[in-house]
């Protein structure tokens, strides 16, 4: 029972990454029904973060390599992710439904939802390192503008 809140911090997190994504007027694309294309980060398509920071072509050409690299790393992970959401919601939507079978669905995930988590911060991470001063206060702002449209997650 230790493990409980520990999982359902990793579950709710991975959740609660892809907001930022779906709050963004220029979304990447996504794995969810409807929305076809890959799951993970378009590499010709700027973070929401970044939204409204004037960023050089320097810049611009080694986040893009960034969501290259590590975008691909992550896309394997994030489709895992993703096919455990599915199975947990396809179970909350069956007469089959139990706490435990959810849990069990949730544990055998949670690997694989952590080092999605871990794999988006450590990108994100990486591009603020690549802004300037005012930028990184920029990029700040437009989080914080976010957490208090969407509430803090």
């Amino acid at each position: 029972m230790k493990y409980r809140p520990i999982l359902r911090r990793i579950f709710l997190s991975a959740c609660l990454l892809g907001l930022p994504w779906a709050a963004s007027a220029n979304p990447p694309n996504c794995a969810f029904e409807g929305h076809g294309g890959k799951p993970g980060f378009a590499p010709d398509r700027l973070p929401p973060f970044l939204n409204g920071i004037s960023l050089d072509e320097a810049q611009k050409t080694k986040i893009t390599e960034l969501l290259k690299t590590q975008g691909e790393a992550l896309r394997g992970k994030a489709e895992t992710g993703h096919q455990a959401r599915k199975k947990l919601m396809e179970l909350a939507f069956s007469s089959d439904y139990s706490d435990d079978k959810a849990k069990t669905l949730v544990e055998a995930d949670a690997p694989a939802l952590m080092e999605v988590a871990i794999g988006h911060a450590r990108l994100d991470h990486a591009i603020f390192e690549l802004l300037t001063t005012d930028q990184r206060r920029q990029a700040q702002e437009n989080l914080a503008n976010f957490k208090e449209r969407f509430g803090k997650p």
